[in-house]
């Protein structure tokens, strides 16, 4: 690719060296460099990239983009942020494809992968060629792709959003995580709609104090992110960012005045209704998905979807269709009447969500097997302790992702906070079988924490492991 084209719209605060008129690739891994490539010295958490300068050079890198000279004999871009010019060089390099057609963004601590899911699903029932990228993988052209992360780093994101474009998509609907904001992972692209759904505690062991995390999802609803942002009105943030209003802004909401909201809400069963007033569009909504935080979800969705003129009768018979989202609250039910629920939930908000729902819709004994992420926030797993106490009958305390940590300290950690007959056993698959073979008709088992995850990742490698998997083994045994 041409040089000048490539760099035309990058802020260079520097030139070190003659810019070569040709570059091969982009790269911001020292290791993958090529020849003729240009590499972008990223700042991560555990290391730094101007630190692999000199061996991308040797490894083939003629331009080096970077925040500071460094003493290597090639062209060298000093810029004022390496995170924004690598994701402006990714959408350059792939002709900017993100402006083919009209992405949706969904930002928040918990719903992301639920809101974004529905929206997806609503947009292709009604017509509108659809691509989404989340949590639970990608989906182009209908077709699925295994997604390494909630948001893929700048090049990747790019690539992804190319092939959308040359399939005919229309719509791009995506996770954004908070790291993805901070990492400026779109930064170059202002997206058509920005969806907010709520803050809660989450990734302090990133961020450090609930402040920064809380500004961070802020900063993207400004108009050199967002075009257009549907905010949830009942959330803290939510209310800050509407009165910012920075830019064009719709909310949605049930306790607190919002230009969409629902009353004669429903949830306690099987399923959810409400009527929504969307735009003075009033319309009963009935659909299959249980729980207050699926009213939420599917109130940021409806508004999301009206705010791209799909009218409020479509949108109810699109929700129709949808049976389940995997590992949110999906749900089977064993021979002997048990209850089991398998839900992402890995946060006290989310915790704080999902057992009050089940507990009311219990009859017997609500069992909850769960365990906390390793290398991850270390604060909130007695405070997980404390929630889960506060609302079911019995935990079984057992291994997530480790990764790094010691398991059972782990557990000794959220055993802090238990105040209820519990267990620990720390091999999960074993957990969630004495689980099952304990309960009894009319109880109900939440297994929280991994969702739709088919791995436990431990000491740097990642097990084949799936709850919903071996609840359903259990079944057929």
């Amino acid at each position: 690719m041409d040089t000048l084209q490539l760099l035309s719209g990058l802020k260079i605060l520097q030139v070190v060296n003659t810019i070569p008129q040709q570059i091969d690739g982009v790269f911001c891994d020292s290791k993958k460099v090529t020849k003729n490539s240009l590499f972008v010295c990223i700042k991560g958490t555990n290391c730094d990239g101007h630190d692999f300068a000199l061996q991308a050079v040797k490894n083939g890198a003629t331009v080096v983009v970077c925040q500071k000279q460094m003493d290597i004999d090639v062209c060298q871009l000093v810029v004022e942020d390496t995170h924004k010019a690598m994701s402006y060089l990714a959408s350059a390099w792939y002709d900017f494809p993100a402006k083919k057609m009209r992405v949706v963004c969904v930002v928040g601590t918990n719903g992301k992968t639920s809101t974004a899911t529905l929206i997806y699903k609503v947009l292709c029932q009604t017509g509108h060629k659809s691509a989404l990228i989340s949590t639970n993988g990608i989906f182009i052209d209908e077709k699925f792709i295994e997604n390494k992360m909630t948001t893929p780093d700048p090049m990747e994101l790019n690539c992804l959003w190319q092939k959308m474009a040359e399939c005919g998509t229309k719509f791009c609907v995506m996770e954004m995580s908070a790291h993805a904001i901070d990492q400026q992972k779109t930064f170059g692209n202002v997206v058509d709609l920005a969806v907010f759904t709520n803050l809660s505690q989450d990734h302090l062991d990133y961020f450090g104090n609930m402040q920064k995390y809380g500004y961070t999802k802020q900063s993207f609803f400004d108009r050199q992110y967002a075009k257009i942002a549907v905010v949830n009105s009942d959330d803290k943030l939510g209310q800050k960012i509407i009165k910012q209003n920075k830019i064009p802004t719709v909310s949605y909401g049930i306790t607190n005045v919002a230009d969409v909201f629902a009353i004669d809400v429903d949830c306690n069963g099987q399923g959810s209704s409400f009527v929504i007033n969307l735009y003075d569009e009033v319309c009963f909504f009935r659909y299959k998905l249980s729980g207050l935080f699926n009213v939420y979800n599917v109130l940021a969705c409806a508004t999301a979807c009206r705010v791209f003129g799909i009218k409020a009768n479509e949108i109810a018979k699109a929700l129709l269709c949808i049976d389940e989202i995997e590992g949110r609250n999906q749900t089977v039910f064993l021979p002997n009447g048990v209850r089991v629920v398998v839900d992402y939930a890995h946060t006290p908000d989310g915790f704080a969500n999902v057992l009050p729902h089940l507990k009311q819709s219990t009859k017997g004994k609500l069992f909850c097997v769960f365990g906390c992420g390793g290398n991850r926030d270390k604060t909130k797993r007695k405070t997980m302790g404390q929630i889960a106490s506060k609302h079911c009958d019995f935990l079984f305390i057992t291994s997530d992702n480790p990764r790094f940590e010691d398991p059972f300290e782990i557990m000794f950690q959220i055993q802090q906070g238990v105040s209820v007959d519990h267990k620990l056993i720390c091999n999960r698959g074993q957990a969630i079988t004495t689980a099952l073979n304990e309960a009894k008709n009319g109880d109900t088992i939440a297994i929280l924490g991994k969702g739709h995850e088919k791995y436990q990742e431990i000491n740097g490698a990642k097990y084949p492991f799936c709850d919903m998997a071996a609840v359903l083994q259990h079944i057929n045994n």
